[in-house]
């Protein structure tokens, strides 16, 4: 991981992670430290895109990719895998528009429901249905222990307005290692 902070080439590390992991899933990218030193907007998106698909090949669970997929905003996408393997009460639920209030707030209610059930991971996509990024960040790094991942979907979810990942660093992660001394 620490390499690749200091790289001035993390093209080249990026095509190694893929010809090692050959399929990218996440718990193999994850050991390359990659949450910690990708810092283009544009290359997480074409490597969550294939983490995305390679999660949901593994096991052809529309859960199982659905925190990749909606990091990307790519909520159709996902519909349409809950659509081809007959998961029709979440390819219903994101059929719905999450640009209307009552919508997000459903979103909220189940992401809540699913950190009851310590369903971490779909709890995050579903902060995320709720347009609720920093609070899916929160899980990754608090329920999942998941520090890259919190740091990747911060990056694919800042906004020029907003620098989530920034917000992570110094709020979360610095104030953790000050806490720790």
């Amino acid at each position: 991981g620490i390499w690749g902070l200091l790289s001035k080439d993390k093209d080249v590390l990026l095509q190694c992670i893929s010809d090692v992991a050959g399929k990218l899933v996440w718990s193999e990218v994850r050991l390359s430290g990659l949450g910690y030193w990708i810092d283009s907007k544009v290359t997480a998106l074409s490597l969550f895109e294939k983490i995305a698909k390679s999660e949901f090949l593994r096991k052809r669970d529309p859960h199982h990719c659905a925190l990749f997929y909606l990091a990307l905003n790519k909520v159709n996408v996902l519909g349409g895998l809950c659509r081809a393997t007959s998961n029709t009460k979440l390819g219903d639920f994101l059929k719905r528009n999450f640009d209307e209030d009552a919508n997000r707030v459903a979103a909220l209610k189940n992401a809540y429901a699913l950190l009851g059930q310590h369903r971490y991971e779909l709890a995050a996509a579903f902060f995320l249905l709720a347009r609720k990024p920093e609070d899916a960040i929160e899980v990754c790094v608090k329920n999942l222990g998941d520090v890259q991942l919190g740091l990747s979907i911060a990056l694919l979810q800042s906004t020029d307005e907003k620098d989530l990942r920034t917000n992570l660093i110094e709020k979360t992660l610095m104030n953790g290692a000050k806490e720790r001394k």
